[in-house]
């Protein structure tokens, strides 16, 4: 599948499902427990789960293996969330990160997004720059630009928007639209959606988990071959203010043989602060 237009999927659909499950010097995670050690408790008398004001570092791993070649990213994220009036404003910045094992770092922020939501997280205005980049002095070529703009719409769709009404559990938490379909295939759905499962309480604080279990199926037109993206996930998010503190999930992808054809795993935790 050498070039195959399905080869930029995964890694587009990856991004997504951090939306959907987000929305320091250390790899500490803050919470250091295992959700299946957890009594989660269901929710039974609809509730209402709204944003409010957060600061701290995000970690994200990504580990793929696609056609078979591997590759790895990580990096940190630091950010805030204030409150201004009757909006919140979320500034996240991005300064080193490490791919397939090699260490980058700039002096200015590499990404730098600044925008406003209200509490269920509808974005106002929303503003995406890439400062080390500009600092460069040098054009950015065309194609870079347009993915630079691909990587702006996505970002800002990280503070992903929360049930307008107050929920119970099994009921959809978060929605996301997926990824353009490749030329030349068709996709049996357009959304992919996680899930509430319910609360838990852990040294004092409350949590609430969500999950996702879903499946995406493509057919190539021309031939009829048909690929499935079977997604498996959860996420940990504080119950005061919807912050996220863990987000995990993995994403297959194979034939209608169950021949697999590659795999990308997906860490997302607030760090430990030193």
């Amino acid at each position: 599948m050498k070039n195959h237009p399905l080869k930029k999927l995964p890694a587009a659909l990856s991004i997504i499902l951090v939306a959907l499950l987000f929305g320091c010097n250390t790899n500490r995670p803050a919470l250091d427990i295992a959700l299946k050690d957890m009594e989660v408790i269901p929710i039974t008398t609809p509730t209402l789960y709204r944003y409010g004001p957060s600061v701290g570092t995000l970690f994200f791993s990504v580990e793929s293996q696609f056609d078979g070649e591997k590759a790895s990213f990580n990096a940190p994220f630091k950010y805030s969330v204030i409150e201004d009036s009757q909006q919140l404003i979320w500034h996240m910045f991005m300064d080193k990160w490490t791919e397939n094992g090699k260490k980058y770092s700039t002096r200015l922020p590499f990404v730098d997004i600044i925008m406003d939501t209200d509490t269920r997280g509808k974005v106002g205005t929303a503003e995406v720059n890439f400062p080390a980049l500009t600092a460069m002095g040098k054009s950015i070529p065309p194609q870079a630009e347009k993915d630079l703009d691909t990587i702006k719409k996505q970002l800002t769709g990280l503070s992903q928007l929360l049930p307008e009404r107050a929920i119970v559990s099994g009921q959809v938490f978060r929605s996301q639209d997926l990824p353009l379909t490749p030329p030349g295939f068709s996709m049996d759905k357009q959304q992919l959606q996680a899930f509430l499962d319910g609360e838990f309480v852990h040294n004092g604080e409350n949590y609430i988990a969500i999950s996702i279990n879903d499946s995406i199926q493509l057919k190539e037109d021309k031939t009829g071959m048909q690929l499935f993206f079977d997604i498996k996930g959860h996420g940990i998010l504080l119950r005061e203010n919807m912050e996220t503190i863990e987000s995990e999930f993995e994403l297959t992808m194979v034939d209608a043989m169950g021949t697999e054809y590659g795999t990308i795993q997906v860490k997302l935790y607030k760090m430990a602060e030193d």
